[in-house]
């Protein structure tokens, strides 16, 4: 059976023992972060397979960028999580636009000097 988890089986252990090292070490909130969400994926993973195998490419997509998403954010706070979530919409729906907008008017205008 395929595993959806992002950490793969091999290092699973080796996230988990880091982990344990950054709440031994003094970094208990990174640590059991980082613990419960290996511990999660490696519980649902098994559960998600079926249903996101099944599901169409629209909705696979948009999927996974959640569930990365939920993970992103139970590690890094929602704080830091707002912070990010608002650059890349900036970047999407801001930049990507008017770069698009001005890439078609330079090639617009380069067509236009070479017809004229």
């Amino acid at each position: 059976m395929e595993n959806l988890s992002i950490i793969q089986n091999q290092i699973r252990l080796t996230v988990l023992v880091l982990a344990s090292f950054a709440v031994i070490f003094g970094f208990r909130k990174f640590g059991m972060k980082v613990y419960q969400t290996a511990l999660i994926m490696a519980l649902l993973s098994p559960f998600l397979y079926g249903f996101i195998q099944q599901l169409p490419l629209w909705l696979f997509i948009p999927a996974v960028i959640i569930i990365i998403g939920f993970m992103f954010k139970k590690i890094v706070g929602n704080e830091a999580f707002g912070h990010f979530f608002g650059a890349i919409l900036y970047d999407v729906f801001w930049k990507l636009p008017l770069t698009i907008i001005a890439g078609i008017g330079k090639g617009v205008r380069k067509l236009y000097y070479k017809i004229f």
